[in-house]
């Protein structure tokens, strides 16, 4: 687990998931009452070991590992100890790429940072709210 802000155990998380497609690594950063939320009507989980079964069968789907480049990443203070995190997601694997908008929220719990939320919107070309679900994942 990455210790730091909740911006980069985000990111971090996100890595696991996509770059590294290590289940284990990325259920480390999850709450037990997670929640997710992606771009198509299948794309949602409640609890964690719903999301982590969501994350593993994503990777199982996977070809191969993305890229992830971080973009304009904001991370506000809502309470003590907890945090909402926004940012731009770009996936790629070398032949086609993806841009996510993503926002999380997290607590904190001793010195890390655990998601308790996640919300995925796709973004299209134009940088609009796509309504289309992401090829192979997500």
């Amino acid at each position: 687990m990455e210790r730091g802000t909740a911006g980069a155990s985000v990111c971090a998380f996100f890595r696991s998931w996509f770059t590294r497609r290590s289940v284990d690594e990325a259920a480390a950063f999850l709450t037990e009452d997670a929640r997710f939320i992606g771009p198509g009507k299948t794309g949602q989980a409640r609890g964690r070991a719903a999301v982590i079964e969501y994350i593993r069968r994503e990777i199982l789907q996977m070809r191969e590992p993305r890229s992830c480049a971080v973009s304009d990443l904001s991370e506000q203070e809502i309470a003590p100890g907890v945090r909402n995190v926004s940012m731009e997601l770009a996936l790629g694997n070398g032949v086609q790429g993806h841009v996510l908008r993503v926002f999380c929220t997290l607590v904190q719990e001793a010195a890390d940072w655990r998601i308790r939320s996640i919300h995925v919107a796709l973004r299209d070309a134009g940088g609009a709210e796509a309504a289309r679900p992401l090829p192979e994942t997500v």
